[in-house]
């Protein structure tokens, strides 16, 4: 058995436990590069810039260079993907016309809906739901530009969504601080109700466990923005295939 494997064995039979004895347990998870693979949705920007005759004609050599991708690394940032397709001697206004590009779309309705769940994410979550677990899917998308899309994501690979024990969670508008807008999150909820959280961000993980000690955490070991250390003291996972 792998650790990500022991480790959702370990969540479950404690959440098991909990319910046996009546409790209340909440399973939140983070969506990006956690229950969901965004790269195909990079992906689909970058092939869009491709064929943007304005693109097309002002870098020739890199449309067509980026216009036979067919997957991507786990980088974060839009320029390391360049850096790693060779794209390194393109000039300066190419990695700003292509971030820019980038950023319109990647944070839109239109496009999360080319996002792919990780192995396992929708079995698992389906399982806790079936459990009579309450799903909270709590994301720094905001409501303006990403809930349609996000919900529309969430109903086309079967995740559970609004039920009685399931619920999606945004942030009213894309300027809040993500970890500030969960960390407040947590802070509502009820003392009594045993919680676990799911997220691949270590920023956001930092400061819940700060000021939310209660919270279960679980590190998502995908990609990041590196503005904290990964903490491998917590529990940690790589996909959610049991």
């Amino acid at each position: 058995m792998t650790q990500t494997e022991q480790v959702l064995q370990n969540v479950l039979q404690e959440i098991q436990k909990t319910l046996a004895k009546q409790g209340t347990v909440r399973a939140v998870f983070d969506l990006d590069s956690t229950l969901f693979d965004v790269r195909p949705r990079i992906i689909r920007i970058i092939k869009e810039f491709c064929v943007d005759n304005s693109m097309r004609l002002k870098y020739p050599n890199a449309t067509q260079i980026l216009s036979n991708i067919k997957e991507l690394s786990h980088s974060y940032y839009i320029k390391d993907h360049m850096y790693e397709l060779g794209l390194q001697n393109e000039p300066d206004q190419f990695f700003k016309d292509i971030y820019s590009y980038w950023k319109i779309r990647f944070f839109h309705n239109d496009y999360v809906i080319h996002d792919e769940p990780v192995q396992g994410a929708v079995e698992f979550v389906q399982k806790l739901h079936q459990l009579g677990v309450h799903i909270e899917y709590l994301t720094g998308r905001d409501i303006p530009r990403m809930q349609l899309g996000t919900i529309e994501s969430l109903k086309k690979w079967n995740f559970p969504i609004h039920t009685a024990l399931a619920e999606l969670v945004l942030k009213p508008h894309f300027s809040m601080d993500d970890a500030e807008f969960k960390r407040d999150h947590f802070q509502s909820a009820d003392p009594n109700t045993e919680i676990w959280f799911f997220e691949n961000e270590p920023v956001n993980i930092q400061l819940i466990l700060k000021d939310c000690p209660k919270v279960k955490c679980i590190f998502f070991d995908s990609v990041h923005m590196g503005q904290a250390e990964e903490p491998r003291h917590l529990p940690t996972i790589q996909h959610f295939k049991i």
